[in-house]
């Protein structure tokens, strides 16, 4: 659910086809990247509660980010470290070393299980930090609370990497998106699906409470800065074969719902009976309409029918359950205060 309006000109899509430029981005590796060293294992990090201790958690350094997690099958995600957009101080004694966010008032500190191994931590950290864009400046992410609970990247990195059929979930601050997170027992309560043209413009395909299914342009999202209305923005690439079927399909069935009535009710809820024909559905709410995408394209299966799922069934934590091949990243926080430098 979303409380914006999208009634605006400027948002009418009047293309002939919603795909004649379409464009999948292909990301590439920076050298510089890939000649950084990468290393992963087990370090005890010590707690900042109350009763302060030591845990083990299973880090991984690679891109200039240090990333923790809880196991070391990198299933539960713990936190990051990004040394692009916060600036480190490392500090080292004996087993025991320190990553201090300048610029904030967190310091990991962190312990391995010898000395050398210690050392061999703090040199390949060193040479990411080094390379990275926060050793030029001291940056204010490390300022903001929690800052290290989410991976972040700017609105300029999200608009050079997001392609046709990538996610963003929606964390409303208004008493209505509470109390819907709460009743779905999620932490999300709307989601929509890009689109991207070769024209380098991007929109968003969503179902919205004021206008139904419809298509914002990404440049009037930020133009009446309703990001403001969330207090996060998660982004999740998805990675498919977007084959000319694919894209044939979801062209055909955004043509044959745009316009439809943001529709939810009890009965549609309650019923287990197979999707039917989108263009005789009389409308959609938000998950069913993106579940419906993503059936059209052959990426989620025909059971359960699309109405069954909720903004939140589409977060990392759910394990979504996609088809031939198709997966999706975990969620990336869009950042509107990281500036490029």
């Amino acid at each position: 659910m979303s409380v914006r309006s999208n009634n605006t000109e400027s948002m009418t899509v009047n293309e002939s086809s919603v795909f004649d430029d379409i464009i999948t981005p292909t990301v590439l590796e920076d050298k510089i990247l890939q000649s950084l060293p990468t290393k992963q294992g087990w370090l005890e990090k010590k707690t900042t509660g109350l009763v302060r201790r030591w845990i083990r958690r299973y880090f991984v350094l690679e891109k200039q980010e240090i990333k923790y997690y809880y196991t070391n099958s990198l299933e539960k995600f713990g936190g990051v470290i990004n040394f692009n957009i916060v600036t480190i101080d490392v500090q080292i004694t004996n087993k025991t070393f320190k990553l201090i966010a300048l610029g904030g008032k967190r310091a990991f500190k962190l312990r391995a299980s010898s000395e050398q191994e210690a050392l061999d931590w703090v040199y390949s950290i060193s040479i990411h930090i080094n390379s990275s864009n926060g050793r030029k400046t001291v940056l204010t992410i490390a300022g903001k609370t929690n800052f290290w609970k989410f991976p972040r990247i700017s609105e300029n990195e999200f608009k050079k990497m997001t392609c046709t059929g990538d996610l963003l979930l929606f964390r409303g601050r208004d008493m209505v998106s509470k109390f819907q997170r709460f009743v779905t027992k999620s932490e999300y309560d709307h989601v929509a699906m890009i689109l991207k043209y070769s024209s380098g413009k991007i929109a968003l395909f969503e179902a919205t409470g004021a206008d139904g299914v419809s298509i914002v342009y990404w440049d009037d999202f930020i133009f009446y800065q309703w990001e403001k209305l969330y207090s996060r923005l998660m982004y999740r690439k998805l990675c498919f074969e977007r084959s000319e079927y694919a894209l044939k399909e979801l062209e055909e069935f955004i043509f044959a719902v745009q316009g439809k009535q943001y529709r939810i009710s009890a009965g549609k809820l309650m019923s287990n009976k197979r999707d039917s024909d989108p263009k005789n559905k009389k409308g959609f709410f938000c998950s069913e309409l993106i579940a419906m995408a993503y059936k059209m394209i052959g990426v989620l299966p025909d059971d359960p029918p699309a109405s069954k799922y909720w903004p939140g069934d589409f977060a990392s934590g759910k394990n979504l359950k996609l088809s031939n091949g198709a997966y999706l990243h975990s969620e990336i926080l869009i950042d509107f205060d990281i500036k490029e430098l």
